[in-house]
């Protein structure tokens, strides 16, 4: 009687072990520095705006928060009265998107450029547009192909997370995470990896079970 009742128990435990579980959803976090900075836009702060705008786009490229960018410098422009102040302006711009281009931050140096070119324009500073241009154009592409890629590897891992194939959908998502860091990738490869460890460790401890009770 009580090597059935262990057997029974094994059983169930190594049933368990293999059982599927449904994979949880990621959570995205959200963009305070972004919301900041549209808060601070509505209260008529452009400047201040501004400036958290192009220090959200160090860290994400976002092609809205690009475009925000851009009309917050015409905004800008547009409340300059004098040829003296428009000039004063434009040399600013023009040292901070040089102060961008030598800490690599190209999208941004770019955007100063033409912010400075559309108030006055200044051979040094088209010079510096023009050899930009060419740069964030290759790196656009690159990104976006890199973007492509790491979410069709990890549409992949999830379908055959959802179809219980724990082991591939966590080379899916190592591979997605390699290609594009990215939390949520992260957040799988986690999440995977203790699934995984989970059902080794029921496994386990059936197959010990199983062991004792045919002694």
């Amino acid at each position: 009687m009580k090597l059935k009742l262990a057997l029974s128990i094994a059983l169930m435990l190594l049933f368990a072990a293999c059982a599927k579980e449904a994979p949880r959803a990621a959570i995205r976090p959200e963009g305070a520095r972004t919301a900041k900075a549209q808060a601070l836009e509505k209260d008529g702060k452009l400047e201040e705006a501004l400036d958290l705008f192009e220090e959200s786009l160090r860290y994400v490229q976002d092609k809205s928060v690009n475009e925000t960018a851009a009309r917050l410098h015409a905004a800008i422009d547009a409340r300059l009265a004098t040829d003296e102040q428009k000039k004063t302006r434009a040399a600013a711009l023009a040292r901070k998107g040089a102060e961008f281009e030598r800490s690599g931050r190209f999208e941004e140096a770019l955007a100063s450029y033409e912010a400075s070119l559309a108030l006055r324009p200044e051979a040094k500073a088209e010079d510096a547009f023009g050899r930009l241009s060419g740069i964030v154009q290759e790196r656009i592409r690159i990104e976006a192909e890199k973007r492509d890629r790491a979410y069709r590897l990890f549409q992949e891992g999830y379908d055959l997370e959802l179809t219980d194939h724990p082991e591939e959908a966590l080379a899916k998502y190592r591979e997605s995470r390699l290609t594009r860091p990215d939390k949520e990738a992260e957040d799988a490869v986690r999440r995977v990896q203790l699934l995984l460890t989970e059902r080794r460790d029921r496994k386990a401890k059936a197959a010990e079970m199983l062991a004792k009770a045919s002694e």
